[in-house]
């Protein structure tokens, strides 16, 4: 066979009538002679052929072109042109305006509080358009609430694409303000203003750095550079008039910080003669001044005008008021806005709660009472302010009555919702460190500060590791300082704590070692053991807690050779000091702890009935019967025992509830509803130790209750384990279990409800009915609260 190849160069082919070759676009033809040695013979007219494939070659491109257009114009926000996929020179742009399309998306998804699909829109469509400045400050504002330092590394990040933007930097100030992180700001504001690449810098970009790296310096206590950076030549005065004025406050504030109240008064003339009435952070300004000045007289007046041009139903100028003249130190004056206040403000529950948390700041705590009695008069609980109450009290040292006053609100935290609920138990476990500071309570500490970390600002932590360094609780303070650096790591006041505490630390673990060789107790111990637990007895009987701890804990350091004859009766002692703290749990731990050691012993056993015959004579009878039924679980068949536990006199409260099942379960409902823990606890000891004819009936329910409580006490590992006895069991069990991961969502606390549907689907493994109950936990979560648009 041959092949032979021809190039016709004619633009047009002339056919005769007996020409039956197979052409293909009229342009190349083939030609086979079936002879003995066979010829196949193609003849292309290749400039015909070229001008046709061109031809379709350009059809097919335009006609995919108009057709990816269409596409991509069903999206209302979409951003790519007709030119931008024709023409090859705008491809470069192209990934850019995908982007920005993807970002426009995103924001109609935050609108519609969409807030999965924004997230997923606005990392697409940043990593394809770095330089949208909006889509940067959005992603950012979303991310800031549970992951703080990511929106600081992304906004950092966008500073090579967006340093012209205000709306960026305005992000980032804001950003290094919550971090606390002026230094790394300041560091970063120097490399924008003197970098020649930024030369370009649009005039009120870089007003903006100038005056917020002012404002950074003032912050930092550093007031004689921030005036310095005002008046540098690299400054110059701007041109638009709201950035000359803040410039303007801001020198005034340098001045004032710098005791040149003098230079200050004119500029703060020309502020308040500016046209139009003053503004409010005017008038705050020149209350400073008058403060700087001590002068009553015209702080009085100034504060009238801040109240005047204020909205009226605004209760900052009032706050604002009573701080300025407690700074001033006039009682008399600070009485007479307490008095204005509650003019205004008194049936106000909102201002009222602001009130207390100035109050708790400005370590008033008799005024704190004030506020609480003002608020239980109009009607509303008085809980926020105890638990400001009892914050202040910590703050001042005042451990002793910190706990007796957690004792009166602590069973009403878990009535809260669960974001409401963060605060009230952190200063309850703060309270429980300081009064007694055992290894459990620290433990708990440290935990629900890691467990927590997205709700908490570095201002709380900064104030959790000053209280535990003052407490001489070091090595708490150093891991709640770990936590903090892992969310905060630029913070400057953190920094400077870290810094500190490592310094105590390097001094304070080689002198305990020195101590605990060769040195003795600074403090001698009482010489006797008699002498020793009459001290004790003083400081319980006082409710001197954090003086008891520190006795007893010396007592088990120094190890006296009294100390194994009068184990007992010390164990006894620090029975009480737990329950005097408040801590059932880890009362009733040592208490079974303490009668396992001593299990026969009818007197180790009547040493604790005398101590409940103590607290009920001190009128406090949940004490007292925690011990009560601790006791007859354990000891009770002795006789002696059993004659003392009914000499307390204490009825058997749980004798209604133990009646049926219909009435025991309606009693744990309702406890576990209010919060009673310490009640559906004793309940459920009861039945599982004494448990009548129909407990067989309703173990599914009983269990299920337990989950609750132990979810509700904080102990997860013996919450799971009950729950998986309902699990597991097909039928009404299983239903029992489903039920309460919905009953959690429909009562507001869905990270449980989330916590059991996980659980869930891990004990059944391709069960459709577990995935889609984690499915409607997931769904059950509070979406992220987005910040305001700068």
């Amino acid at each position: 066979m041959r092949l032979t190849i021809k190039l016709n160069p004619a633009w047009r082919c002339s056919l005769s009538a007996d020409d039956r070759r197979l052409w293909l676009l009229r342009s190349a033809a083939l030609r086979i002679d079936l002879s003995t040695n066979p010829l196949w013979l193609v003849e292309i007219y290749h400039k015909r052929l070229l001008s046709i494939l061109t031809a379709l070659t350009l059809v097919f491109y335009l006609s995919t072109t108009a057709g990816l257009y269409l596409w991509l114009a069903r999206n209302p926000h979409n951003q790519v042109e007709w030119g931008d996929l024709a023409l090859p020179w705008h491809w470069r742009d192209l990934r850019a305006r995908l982007g920005d399309t993807a970002i426009l998306d995103a924001q109609e998804n935050l609108e519609q509080r969409d807030y999965a699909s924004a997230y997923s829109h606005l990392r697409g469509g940043l990593a394809r358009s770095p330089g949208n400045a909006r889509g940067r400050v959005l992603l950012a504002q979303l991310i800031a609430g549970s992951d703080p330092l990511r929106a600081l590394e992304l906004m950092e990040e966008g500073l090579p694409y967006s340093a012209h933007d205000i709306g960026c930097l305005r992000e980032l100030a804001s950003l290094y303000q919550q971090h606390q992180a002026l230094t790394r700001g300041l560091a970063a504001f120097d490399r924008l203003l003197a970098s020649p690449g930024q030369g370009a810098l649009p005039e009120d970009a870089r007003n903006f750095l100038v005056n917020t790296r002012a404002e950074f310096l003032l912050a930092a206590g550093r007031p004689a550079e921030a005036l310095q950076t005002l008046t540098a030549s690299e400054a110059p005065p701007p041109a638009h008039p709201e950035a000359g004025s803040a410039r303007q406050l801001i020198m005034i504030s340098a001045l004032l910080r710098l005791g040149r109240a003098k230079e200050a008064r004119p500029l703060l003339e020309q502020a308040l003669a500016g046209p139009g009435p003053a503004r409010p952070e005017v008038i705050r300004l020149e209350a400073e001044f008058c403060l700087a000045c001590n002068d009553a007289d015209h702080l009085g007046s100034a504060l009238r005008r801040l109240k005047a041009v204020m909205p009226a139903d605004d209760p900052q100028p009032y706050l604002f008021a009573f701080s300025c003249w407690h700074r001033l130190r006039r009682p008399l004056l600070r009485e007479a806005a307490e008095t204005e206040f509650y003019q205004y403000f008194g049936t106000n529950e909102r201002a009222l709660q602001l009130f207390a948390v100035l109050l708790g700041s400005l370590d008033l705590d008799d005024t704190i009472r004030r506020v609480r009695s003002r608020a239980m008069a109009a009607g509303w609980s008085g809980f926020a302010y105890q638990v400001h109450l009892t914050e202040a009290l910590l703050r001042r040292g005042d451990f002793e009555q910190a706990s007796r006053l957690l004792r009166e609100w602590e069973g009403s935290t878990e009535k809260l919702a669960a974001p409401q609920r963060f605060y009230p138990e952190f200063v309850k476990r703060l309270t429980r460190v300081a009064a007694t500071g055992t290894d459990e309570q620290a433990e708990a500490l440290a935990r629900l500060l890691a467990e927590n970390r997205a709700l908490i600002q570095p201002a709380l932590y900064e104030l959790t590791v000053g209280l535990l360094m003052q407490w001489g609780r070091l090595e708490l303070s150093h891991r709640v300082l770990h936590l903090a650096l892992a969310s905060y790591p630029y913070s400057d006041p953190l920094l400077a704590r870290q810094a500190a505490v490592e310094q105590r630390l390097a001094v304070a673990r080689p002198a305990e070692a020195a101590v605990a060789v060769s040195e003795p107790a600074v403090t001698p111990l009482p010489a006797t053991a008699k002498e020793a637990l009459a001290a004790l007895d003083s400081l319980l009987q006082q409710d001197s807690l954090g003086a008891a701890r520190d006795l007893l804990g010396r007592i088990r350091r120094d190890n006296p050779a009294w100390l194994p004859d009068q184990e007992a009766p010390l164990a006894v002692r620090e029975i009480q000091l737990l329950l005097s703290a408040a801590d059932a749990g880890a009362s009733r731990a040592l208490i079974r702890q303490y009668l396992a050691r001593h299990l026969g012993d009818d007197d180790a056993a009547l040493a604790l009935v005398t101590l409940a015959q103590n607290l009920a004579a001190r009128q406090r009878t949940a004490e007292a019967r925690l011990l009560h039924d601790e006791i007859l679980t354990s000891s009770g068949t002795a006789p002696r025992v059993a004659a003392a536990l009914r000499s307390l006199g204490l009825p058997d409260d749980l004798k209604e509830e133990l009646a049926g099942r219909e009435t025991a379960l309606r009693a744990l409902d309702r406890w576990l509803d209010a919060g009673q823990w310490s009640q559906a606890e004793r309940l459920l000891e009861r039945l599982r130790g004494s448990p009548p004819d129909w407990a067989a009936e309703a173990r599914i329910d009983l269990r299920a209750r337990e989950v609750r409580l132990r979810l509700g006490l904080e102990q997860k590992p013996a919450a799971l384990l009950a729950f998986r006895e309902i699990v597991l069991p097909s039928g009404a069990a299983r239903f029992a279990a489903f039920r309460l991961v919905r009953d959690y969502r429909a009562k507001g606390e869905p990270l449980r409800a989330l916590l059991l549907a996980e659980e869930t689907v891990r004990l059944l493994p391709g069960d459709k009915a577990a995935e889609k109950l984690l499915q409607e936990a997931r769904a059950g979560l509070p979406p992220p609260e987005l910040p305001p648009e700068p």
